[in-house]
């Protein structure tokens, strides 16, 4: 976007450095909160593919405002400046965006019936970077930096399987044969005995205890 100024003494140009596209802001010193409103509206603007963001100021730059908009999430930043002084507590945010990507269907079903799995999320974007480089750095602890990864996005739902075979019924006729053999009456027989033994057992057993009184 060429030079552009910036009040009476500040400019600021966007550049290409490395095949990266990036915005730098000059002037002897910088009040960041003076030139923040246009920052911001270049970099929503005809800005918004800069990925890096570049303070230099020839004696002090001033840190008296929050970076906290969206146009900064993912953004790197430099500091350039003998000295930079935070001026009150401000917080600095250059968190990455989250994905918000939406499959429009499942993953489907495959050849054999069986349903096929999703396919993952989208990943966030990464937090952008925070360089400052000062001869003097004054009241530093006021200032608060932010650089999280962004939320990724929902994964694919999996597919469905295929519909089953029908299931086949039984007929009572079919049903009676398959408990008609001969170990198995046999073994309930034999319990039923053994259950009937042991109760006649315990009948006799309760005589003869009274008898003996």
């Amino acid at each position: 976007m060429g030079w552009e100024e910036v009040g009476s003494s500040i400019k600021i140009s966007e550049n290409n450095v490395d095949n990266r596209l990036v915005v730098e802001v000059f002037g002897r010193q910088i009040h960041l909160n003076a030139i923040l409103a246009k920052l911001e509206d270049a970099l929503s603007g005809k800005s918004k593919k800069a990925e890096e963001v570049r303070f230099i100021a020839g004696t002090v730059f001033h840190v008296d405002a929050n970076l906290d908009k969206e146009v900064w999430r993912g953004r790197n930043i430099v500091v350039y400046s003998d000295a930079v002084i935070v001026c009150q507590p401000v917080c600095w945010d250059v968190s990455g965006k989250d994905s918000h990507h939406v499959y429009d269907a499942n993953a489907g079903t495959a050849t054999d019936g069986n349903g096929l799995n999703g396919q993952d999320g989208y990943p966030g974007e990464s937090g952008g970077n925070v360089l400052i480089i000062a001869k003097r750095v004054q009241c530093l602890e006021k200032l608060t930096i932010l650089s999280n990864g962004g939320n990724g996005s929902k994964g694919q739902d999996g597919g469905n399987g295929a519909a089953g075979k029908d299931g086949k019924g039984i007929c009572k006729v079919d049903l009676a044969k398959c408990y008609q053999s001969s170990k198995l009456s046999f073994y309930v027989k034999d319990r039923l005995a053994l259950w009937e033994n042991l109760e006649e057992s315990m009948v006799w057993a309760g005589k003869a205890v009274s008898r003996e009184r």
